[in-house]
């Protein structure tokens, strides 16, 4: 099953941590917003990789060569690592909002998972005008970034690769406002 890849096009301007910062400049917790910036600069690459990662036909070097994008179960993977790595940077950029507003998060600092930062935003809260346009694309989110358990993704038809593939475009699209609106918040 081998088969040679290459990037097309095989250029790809990594952004840079100056920038990085700038764009989540509105992150109140320095450390946090280069861990948001590290893992966002990953994700722009890992984007590229996964529109521009191109292939030869299964034991055919040059027939032709390098049309195919990555498929199946290989680019379901790619997805659901997006997936995760929004998921992280939405969970860092909002726990770090929170923290500062004085939200109420759980007291063990363990506990303050994605699950538990949402819960301080939720509608109804003093914060949720904040990300009211993005709610129901955080909460599908965290629905689907939960299927990093395998065990509990064997059993979710949702995380059945023909169906990330079926969702592909809209799951990126999502996890892509949802980071745009996450920059933009401020507190003070």
């Amino acid at each position: 099953m081998a088969v040679d890849f290459i990037l097309q096009p095989a250029s790809f301007s990594i952004p840079t941590m100056p920038s990085l910062r700038t764009l989540w400049n509105n992150i109140p917790n320095p450390k946090v917003r280069d861990a948001i910036c590290q893992e966002y600069q990953y994700l722009q690459f890992h984007q590229f990789l996964l529109d521009n990662l191109r292939h030869t036909t299964l034991g055919k070097a040059s027939s032709p060569p390098y049309a195919y994008k990555i498929n199946w179960t290989v680019r379901a993977g790619a997805i659901k690592a997006s997936i995760l790595l929004c998921g992280s940077i939405a969970e860092a950029a909002l726990r770090a909002h929170a923290e500062k507003r004085g939200y109420p998060l759980h007291s063990n600092l363990r506990s303050r998972t994605f699950g538990n930062v949402l819960k301080a935003w939720k509608p109804g809260t003093v914060g949720h005008h904040d990300i009211s346009a993005i709610w129901a694309d955080l909460t599908s989110l965290q629905d689907t970034r939960n299927n990093i358990h395998l065990f509990k993704a064997a059993n979710d038809p949702n995380a059945d690769y023909k169906q990330v593939l079926a969702n592909e475009e809209q799951i990126l699209k999502n996890a892509n406002t949802i980071l745009a609106a996450l920059a933009a918040i401020s507190s003070p």
